[in-house]
This record gives structure tokens, sequence and C-alpha cells, in this order.
């Protein structure tokens, strides 16, 4: 069994549950979160998000160039929020390498404009290694 200490509680769960209430329609509502690991504070740092998931064509990032290149084919991706990262995928060898350049493995890199005009020379990694 868990337990709380009731010194803890800041609302009752009727009180949360009021407050969770979509007039318009009716009925209890919750909100879908996400996490953003490329997410900012106020001050420009990346420390990952909690962001609220919204409904929409593109996601959390849309497409904004696409170019193929010595060998490369690059697509450069940008939220609305202005976390960025482009996909370079190596065509060459029989099958298809995708790599990633975010502002985690280019910390100098700090908006998508700068980051598509170097693209070439970013650094790229797994997505594990980026995200």
């Amino acid at each position: 069994m868990i337990t709380k200490n009731t010194s803890d509680i800041h609302m009752s769960e009727q009180t949360i549950l009021n407050k969770s209430k979509d007039d318009k329609f009716d009925v209890l509502a919750v909100e879908l979160m996400g996490y953003d690991p490329l997410g900012k504070d106020d001050d420009g740092n990346i420390v990952g998000t909690l962001n609220r998931v919204t409904l929409g064509a593109l996601g959390d990032y849309g497409t904004n160039d696409t170019i193929d290149s010595g060998g490369y084919t690059y697509i450069g991706k940008e939220s609305a929020e202005g976390s960025w990262y482009i996909q370079r995928i190596d065509k060459s060898g029989g099958g298809n390498v995708i790599r990633y350049a975010t502002q985690v493995n280019n910390a100098s890199t700090e908006i998508y404009t700068d980051a598509w005009s170097n693209k070439v020379s970013l650094s790229y990694g797994t997505y594990s290694q980026a995200f």
C-alpha cells in the first residue's frame, strides 16, 4: 500500500477532477505531454523540456530544406520553438545510412539557418548520439 503524508497534498482528488473538466464538451479532460530532448530553458540552454502535444499535420518538426549534394541527401527540419535537426542520408554502399546533426552534437550552432548553411561541416551521429 502506498501512503502519502496528508500535509504534502495540495489539492484533493475532487478539486483535481473539477479542474480537469472541459466545459465545452462536458467531459473530463487530460493533457498529453511529450518530452523534447532538445527543449531549451529561458536562457537558451538545452535542458530537455516537457511540452504539450499538439495536433498538427507536420508533427513536432517541419521540413524547411532538402538538397542532394556530394553523395548525401540533407533534410533540414525545425520546430515552431526553434529546435532544429538535419538528417544526412548516405546512399553509397548499396544501403542508406542516416545520421543526425542537432544542437546536442553541434553546441555552437544555435539557429537553424546557421546549421543549414554549414550542413556539410556539422558533426553527425546516430539518433542516440544526436538526441
